[in-house]
């Protein structure tokens, strides 16, 4: 059933694919992307947002809720 249900979601999800448009960032986010930034900051911070939630479930997941608690503090930095 699980699959069946999974198959389904799936071909809808890929027909209205042709429908999506993708539109320009924001002017307000134009200061992190090139030309007024060669650093591509705003993909840095996502990144490196990304690796702390990550480490955070992972150590939540493995009840180690010390570096659970270290990566959740280096997301709150980074965001």
């Amino acid at each position: 059933m699980k699959k069946y249900l999974t198959a389904i979601a799936l071909c809808v999800s890929i027909s209205y694919a042709g429908d999506l448009t993708l539109k320009e960032p924001p002017k307000t986010l134009s200061k992190y992307y090139p030309p007024n930034s060669n650093k591509m900051e705003f993909l840095n911070s996502m990144y490196a947002m990304s690796t702390a939630f990550t480490g955070m479930f992972t150590n939540i997941q493995e009840n180690d809720w010390k570096n659970a608690e270290k990566w959740a503090n280096i997301l709150r930095e980074n965001y």
